[in-house]
């Protein structure tokens, strides 16, 4: 319905005003009488529930991710309204829920509208959407169906099939695991709960599942607590009297592994591929279940990256396609009307139009926002490649993508295919009243994530008062891959920053071994680790840096220099639990540091451990000086082996436990453990530079036999 807003709540009104809808969301702030509105950021809380009828109320802000969430609910032959402006002034419409995209210092009212300005063309032109305005005939709509919501649930044959799968990977060989795919309502999640009700009704006793919230695995606790009716429900956990079901966020079971005879990941594609693999290696028996077109992540992009380490890993593992809806008809006009307007069905270019491309037969270009918003093919290809490429592309991130200020899209092209594409977005530039404000703590201006975390976290007041310009996503095609063709996208973006007097570019995102090498491939250097974890992805937030000006050379100098002086002690308790390797990569890079060399008496302490009998925790002042100074000096470091590199730092620097770290070391025990690090400090005494310690360390080698 599109019109003045008081016209579009009394259409809704009459059209509510039916039998079979007992069952209506509103979602917006202003419903009609005998409904209560349910707020965007409460979308989330249809996850598993079914409906006969849904309003989203445009006036109240249009959120992609609130309406892809929420859609879903509708069962078939349900109701949705859409109320909006006329389709003719929409995108000039202040739509509030651009405020969460709105940096400082910009307004809501100076954001482009050229994403609603699609919506509306979509809509208008779209063969499974009605259009009612006001000054012209309401034409008969059909009554919908009634929902069979209270009715048993009767699973498809393709759901009979995943069941089955389930039960097998259960109870089967261990490092069989399986993947389920689909796209939304097919009955995927529960699957996963009516196969873990069978399960725990039959012997199992403990079924882990994850998911990037427990909002997202509803679906799999309500039918599961179906099947197990006497079941004791609490929050995220279903129990009998001998077993349960437990949620458990993706990071907690990185930090706490917990045994379970069955690990259940839900949208998987929302999880890094890291979390995934490491999950894989640590559960002998786990199913992942994926959607391919959804409102949160991209089953493509997962099938993609995830494939590749269950073929090196897990050679047996198998998928199930699930194709029959649950909800609704093949061919559902809702479903339609969403695919195409929220891009859930964007592709990048076909593999075969870049199987040729190298970064010296693209050509680079910046995108105008106007034309790409009227160009549905140029859209579409560039949306599939950032959904390809990215765990957790939203809907809601072709809206940023469109409108947000200060935004820049920059494409490579091949025969006028995207072969690669970066989102590049300004910060900084505060007042020095402000930037010391940011610096203090006591402000915190929307967006500028870089220019406010080097000031604010890590004491670079410079930092906000200079020009910078952040990398949001960076995507190459998977068919041209390793080619160059990311570092080349990024010469020419760092070129043309250099041009509008930008001071520094920058990255944030979650780190990864692979990830920190190919930024410092791109010339980008870390200068700052988050010291949480994100609850989703489980990975430590990264900031690299690359000076453009003197200004920000300078301030590449001076945020390496604490990174360096703050990451060893950081590493002792908020980075713990950072990956060994990836920490040892980050201290290796920073360089040769102040960090200073054992003392006198601290070689004494390290020699008695090494060559004699000393006990760990008597020599672990000392051997925490030894590990720094060793592990921030190229030239030191050499002289141990990669297992002693990582036995020192997870076990002196970081304190992990002694089973954790002989698991990691695929030795025994915390005996062989300790010998690993007494034979480091063997070998770094006998190459020492300091002449008295090398003589001192042969004559006690020599003494030993």
């Amino acid at each position: 319905m599109t019109g003045e807003r008081d016209w579009c709540l009394e259409q809704a009104q009459v059209l509510l005003e039916q039998p079979q809808l007992t069952a209506i969301v509103w979602l917006g702030d202003r419903a009609v009488a005998g409904i209560a509105p349910l707020a965007t950021a409460q979308a989330r809380q249809l996850l598993g529930q079914e409906v006969d009828a849904l309003v989203v109320d445009a006036w109240a802000g249009f959120d992609p991710d609130a309406f892809g969430a929420t859609i879903g609910a509708v069962h078939g032959g349900g109701l949705v309204l859409l109320l909006a402006p006329a389709l003719a002034l929409w995108s000039d419409y202040t739509d509030p829920a651009t405020e969460r995209i709105t940096p400082y210092p910009y307004t809501p009212e100076q954001l482009g509208g050229r994403y609603l300005q699609r919506l509306a063309r979509i809509i208008r032109f779209s063969p499974d959407a009605l259009v009612l305005e006001p000054d012209k005939p309401l034409p008969t709509i059909a009554s919908p169906a009634p929902s069979g919501r209270d009715s048993p649930m009767h699973s498809t044959p393709d759901q009979q099939r995943a069941v089955a799968a389930i039960e097998r990977c259960a109870r089967g060989h261990r490092y069989r695991p399986v993947v389920l795919t689909s796209d939304r309502g097919r009955g995927k999640s529960a699957a996963l709960g009516i196969a873990a009700a069978r399960l725990l009704s039959s012997g199992c006793t403990r079924i882990i599942v994850t998911a990037p919230s427990l909002a997202a695995a509803a679906a799999v606790f309500t039918q599961a607590q179906r099947g197990l009716p006497e079941a004791h429900a609490t929050r995220g956990r279903l129990t009998t009297a001998n077993a349960a079901l437990q949620f458990m966020p993706p990071d907690a079971l990185l930090r706490c592994p917990r045994a379970a005879e069955l690990l259940l990941v839900d949208e998987a594609a929302a999880i890094p591929t890291a979390v995934l693999s490491t999950l894989l290696r640590r559960y002998p028996r786990i199913v992942f279940a994926s959607t391919i077109h959804g409102y949160e992540g991209s089953g493509r992009g997962f099938a993609l990256r995830f494939r590749k380490v269950l073929d090196a890993h897990t050679p047996d593992w198998r998928e199930h396609w699930l194709e029959t809806p649950i909800r609704w008809a093949k061919g559902d006009p809702a479903e339609r009307f969403t695919f195409h307007a929220l891009l859930l069905n964007a592709l990048p270019a076909p593999d075969r139009a870049l199987a040729d491309a190298t970064a010296a037969g693209c050509h680079i270009e910046p995108l105008d926002r106007d034309a790409l918003a009227d160009d549905e093919s140029n859209l579409s290809e560039l949306f599939g490649l950032l959904v390809l490429a990215h765990y957790r592309t939203t809907p809601g991130d072709l809206r940023h993508l469109l409108d947000a200020p200060g935004l820049c899209v920059w494409v490579l092209r091949y025969r006028g295919h995207i072969a690669a594409a970066a989102l590049v977005i300004d910060e900084g530039g505060f007042s020095p009243e402000l930037a010391e404000a940011i610096w203090l703590g006591v402000r915190r201006p929307r967006g500028h994530l870089v220019a406010q975390s080097l000031a604010a976290h890590a004491g670079l007041a410079q930092a906000a008062a200079l020009h910078g310009r952040r990398i949001l996503r960076i995507a190459v095609h998977p068919a041209c891959q390793g080619r160059g063709l990311g570092r080349r996208l990024m010469i020419g973006i760092a070129d043309a920053a250099h041009n509008s007097g930008i001071d520094y570019l920058a990255a944030a995102f979650g780190a990864t071994v692979e990830l920190v090498r190919f930024w410092k491939h791109c010339d980008m250097h870390v200068v700052r680790l988050g010291s949480h974890r994100e609850a989703s992805s489980g990975s430590h937030c990264a900031i690299v840096l690359r000076p453009l000006s003197p200004a920000g050379s300078r301030l590449l100098n001076a945020a390496r220099e604490r990174f360096a002086e703050h990451l060893p002690s950081l590493l002792t308790e908020p980075l713990r639990g950072l990956d060994a390797a990836l920490a040892l990569m980050l201290l290796q890079r920073l360089g040769p540091t102040s960090t200073p060399s054992p003392t006198e008496k601290d070689w004494d302490d390290l020699l008695a451990f090494g060559f004699g009998r000393r006990q760990y925790a008597d020599a672990l002042v000392a051997l925490q000086r030894l590990t720094r100074h060793a592990l921030t000096n190229p030239q030191i470091s050499q002289t141990l082996s990669r297992s002693q590199q990582l036995a020192l730092l997870a076990r002196v620097l970081q304190q992990r436990d002694w089973s954790e770290l002989a698991a990691q070391l695929n030795i025994p025990g915390r005996r062989q453990v300790v010998e690993a690090l007494r034979n480091a400090v063997r070998g770094l005494a006998l190459s020492s530079t300091e002449a008295q310690v090398r003589r001192r360390a042969r004559e006690l080698r020599q003494a030993r036999g």
